[in-house]
């Protein structure tokens, strides 16, 4: 950190110089003021940088948090300056202004634009980066306070690259995805501005005095630190190859941030060369901890999977089941090696293992050797048993040693959170710099967020992931589970949630329930109509019990509810009525006709179907072609009366019903 002293200085410094250089405090500055000797010589002083040693320019304590945002809003006054002076010089080109006059101001404007050309010097250069990422992390924090996701400051990824799944409009996509290449050009612009800058040499120098960038291994974490919040692995190599070119060895943050990379691309076997890189080459700067060990950890969980674009802090892996075998090594060494495991480490083997036994086993020495109990675990396990795995037994016992252990799990997070800001701060001091809300920030919501996430997956982990309707299933044990999660917890529930209590009571064919549900759903404005799931599951169950009746009440609710229909539910639905003669899916042919999902130049497989529902209502009232289909009285409410409007309906929408008549002759 730096001493009272430094800190005192530097402020001094920024004040004079926003007095006396940027006009921000008094407005009589002229132009002769800048050129008084003692103002040139603090201007001097301010870019040597020679009042802050080498030892104490850290990533943490090179300045002040307040001294970083008023350093930065004078430097964009310099631009404002150098524009007036200019305005100024051309309004009077045309007076009698004498030449020593003009000179004096072609001498300002040259003066304040060096100022701006070479103004990353040590201290404002380590300003502006670090108000870079102070954007970035408001920027995250923005989704949290927007309620659009669970958003950990670790996995970013998706949010900047305008992933759907966070942002739900395309414009808003487009926009953050410019927002983000905006920001690499410009960070990558300031670091080869540094790197010239470091390197040029005035003929008025000397060479041991020439250089006002220190280009130290802070400096580069810097950079890494912000290329890696942005995703940018291509800039995090370059920078790794632009070290070794330079002769700067990492410390344990540059390691962190290289293996956070490999994680976002996937790269584990990079990953492993860096940690072989830290016991050999790198151990006389290097020594690793359990926040190191976390982050290798969490990119080992990664083997075999077929998704690069998740991060390991809140998403599920899709992957073919099967053992981590590079995992559980690298697990041991770090046992041996003597390092203690945290929370975290426990995590990310749990998530990382894909042996639901070896999840188990670990939760059980995690709990009873250490004593550590931690939600995540749980979320990562019934998470796996939702989509990976289907054992009802075990999602049994793992939601009873949840309500036996719920005492002990606390509404924040442990000293050891994997966290790119924190562990970031805990590392290299950057403690002070970050905010209580930015510590807190992957737990905004507290501990109902997470309790809400293990209950969501323990009750879809016990529908089976097949379709088949005779599969048993454990209907109690969801509704268990749902009673205690909104009645006990007092928990929201969720729109996943409500699918599969819809899910569940379709399987075991109480239809009642599940249009109660789904009313509900609607209700609290949980419905979503971008998704069919709801329907598709409905109208199968449905025609497992061949209820026709109850077929076209999930069709009409379909359309009422403006629910995007695809071809094989439609196509579902009328192969039902294939062999029977009901009038009823003639009408919702033409409904759906009407809003745009059945096209008949298109759909040209769904007119047999409807042409035989259409004979075999013919053959039932005993019509022989369709002449014989008179006039009827408006009043008429008989059978042969709707089928006669119903088929004007039909041919208003250019439905050949007389072909197919002719056709069956």
């Amino acid at each position: 950190m730096l001493n009272s002293k430094c800190c005192l200085s530097f402020s001094v410094r920024i004040h004079y110089t926003r007095k006396y250089i940027f006009g921000t405090t008094t407005s009589t500055t002229t132009a002769s003021t800048i050129h008084d000797p003692w103002l040139l010589q603090q201007m001097n002083k301010h870019h040597d940088g020679s009042w802050i040693s080498s030892q104490q320019r850290n990533y943490a304590s090179s300045f002040h948090q307040d001294h970083v945002i008023e350093s930065s809003s004078s430097l964009r006054n310099y631009l404002t300056n150098v524009e007036y002076l200019r305005q100024h010089l051309k309004h009077n080109q045309n007076d009698s202004t004498t030449l020593s006059q003009k000179a004096k101001h072609e001498q300002n404007i040259a003066l304040l634009l060096n100022q701006f050309t070479t103004r990353w010097n040590d201290v404002t250069l380590r300003s502006e980066l670090a108000l870079i990422r102070r954007k970035l992390v408001n920027f995250q924090q923005s989704f949290l306070k927007n309620n659009r996701t669970i958003l950990s400051t670790s996995n970013i990824k998706q949010a900047l690259q305008g992933s759907q799944y966070y942002l739900a409009h395309p414009h808003e996509r487009k926009t953050v995805l410019q927002e983000r290449q905006q920001f690499i050009n410009q960070v990558n612009n300031m670091f080869k501005e540094a790197i010239q800058r470091f390197f040029d040499e005035p003929s008025n120098q000397k060479p041991t005095t020439r250089n006002d960038i220190t280009l130290d291994v802070h400096l580069f974490n810097m950079f890494l630190d912000i290329f890696v919040r942005l995703r940018s692995t291509e800039h995090v190599w370059e920078l790794e190859k632009s070290m070794e070119q330079h002769d700067i060895k990492p410390n344990l943050t540059t390691l962190i941030f290289l293996t956070d990379a490999c994680r976002i691309e996937n790269k584990v076997e990079k990953a492993v060369h860096y940690y072989r890189l830290a016991v050999t080459r790198w151990s006389d700067t290097i020594s690793l901890d359990t926040s190191y060990w976390n982050h290798f950890l969490s990119a080992l969980a990664l083997v075999g999977t077929d998704s690069m674009n998740k991060d390991t802090s809140n998403a599920a892996l899709s992957v073919v089941s099967q053992d981590n075998a590079l995992l559980a090594k690298y697990f041991s060494i770090m046992i041996d090696s003597g390092f203690e495991p945290d929370e975290d480490t426990f995590r990310f083997v749990i998530l990382g293992s894909r042996n639901i036994q070896v999840m188990m086993d670990t939760l059980d020495v995690m709990e009873n050797q250490y004593g550590l109990y931690y939600l995540k675990c749980y979320e990562s396990i019934s998470m796996f048993l939702a989509k990976n795995h289907f054992d009802p037994t075990i999602a049994s016992n793992l939601f009873q040693r949840l309500l036996k252990n719920r005492k002990r799990f606390k509404d924040s997070r442990s000293h050891s959170s994997f966290a790119l800001d924190q562990s970031t701060a805990k590392t290299i001091g950057y403690a002070e710099d970050v905010s209580p809300t930015e510590q807190a920030l992957e737990y905004q919501h507290g501990l109902k967020l997470e309790l809400t996430s293990v209950f969501e997956h323990l009750i879809h982990a016990y529908i089976p992931p097949h379709s088949n309707l005779t599969t048993q299933l454990n209907l109690d044990m969801i509704l268990t589970i749902y009673d205690h999660a909104v009645t006990v917890e007092q928990l929201k529930p969720t729109t996943h949630m409500m699918e599969d209590l819809i899910d569940a009571y379709c399987r075991v064919g109480n239809m009642k329930e599940a249009w109660i549900v789904l009313r509900r759903m609607k209700e609290i404005k949980l419905f979503k109509n971008n998704s069919i799931r709801i329907h598709w599951k409905m109208l199968t169950a449905y025609k497992f019990q061949n209820d026709l009746k109850g077929a076209s009440t999930v069709m009409k609710d379909a359309l009422e509810s403006r629910v995007k229909l695809n071809e094989a539910i439609i196509r579902l639905y009328f192969e039902m009525f294939k062999k029977r003669a009901e009038m009823e899916p003639l009408v919702i042919f033409c409904s759906l006709i009407d809003a745009g999902f059945v096209n008949i130049n298109q759909h040209q497989d769904l007119l047999p179907i409807i042409r035989s529902i259409y004979d075999n209502l013919k053959n039932k009232f005993g019509l022989m072609n369709d002449q014989h289909l008179g006039n009827f009285e408006e009043n008429d409410h008989s059978d042969l009366s709707k089928f006669q409007k119903i088929s004007e309906l039909l041919r208003e929408r250019g439905l050949r019903l007389r072909w197919s008549l002719n056709l069956n002759k």
